[in-house]
């Protein structure tokens, strides 16, 4: 998966549920994908309103199958980073 982020996996893995569980086309995958992320804010929130999607079932398959130990790796630049901020603005 190299060259592929979290964004590219998680929309395969969206079209996959459309399209196995659902049985969307490619084309309906994606006009009911923007839909419902312009009218719901979340795309499994307009699966549950109008298919009565288990939203556990959709997690499942969807963000709880991110391969994300292949797709994130340490940055340890990042980490020092984020650890700096903030430090010394708080007392205990």
């Amino acid at each position: 998966m190299i060259g592929i982020g979290v964004k590219d996996v998680s929309s395969r893995l969206i079209n996959a549920y459309f399209q196995s569980r659902l049985g969307f086309s490619k084309e309906e995958t994606i006009l009911l994908r923007n839909e419902y992320s312009r009218s719901y804010g979340l795309i499994v929130e307009g699966l549950v309103s109008n298919y009565q999607v288990d939203p556990l079932e959709f997690n499942s398959m969807v963000d709880d199958a991110l391969p994300l130990d292949s797709l994130i790796k340490p940055n340890p630049e990042l980490r020092q980073l984020l650890e700096e901020i903030g430090k010394g603005k708080f007392r205990l």
